[in-house]
């Protein structure tokens, strides 16, 4: 178990943000290693990343959506990585201005104001309620 402890406690860098309408994008070069550790590193430095970064942008309704990132091997140029599956931000001048596709946590705040948080592809789903964080969805 020491590996994972150690990559747990490492401090979590973020790389760059991406805001497009409602949608922001977190790219860091890694997160906590458990679903748990995951989210709290969010809940824990959420106030800090949203005040230093200005996001999200609402909807109207106040729901929003945030995804992090693994940076991998840093920004590609999609005319040279046409093959591998890429998230290009058309914020960036640089022709290296896309991400291979790592999804690491999807932060979504619906219009009732609840908050999920989805690991991954197709990772569980979790909200926060009471203090607590709760399996919502266990996918499989």
């Amino acid at each position: 178990m020491p590996v994972l402890n150690f990559w747990s406690l490492r401090a979590v860098n973020i790389i760059d943000i991406h805001s497009a309408r409602e949608y922001s994008q977190i790219i860091v070069d890694h997160l906590p290693f458990t679903d748990k550790e995951k989210i709290e590193w969010w809940l824990k430095n959420q106030q800090e990343i949203m005040k230093k970064y200005n996001i999200p942008h609402s909807y109207k309704d106040g729901s929003y959506n945030i995804t992090i990132w693994n940076i991998g091997d840093g920004y590609l140029n999609s005319d040279e990585y046409y093959r591998k599956d890429l998230l290009c931000f058309s914020d960036m001048k640089d022709k290296r201005n896309c991400i291979e596709k790592k999804l690491l946590l999807t932060i979504e705040k619906s219009a009732n104001n609840k908050i999920y948080f989805s690991i991954g592809y197709s990772g569980n789903i979790y909200t926060f309620e009471n203090n607590k964080i709760i399996l919502y969805r266990q996918l499989e």
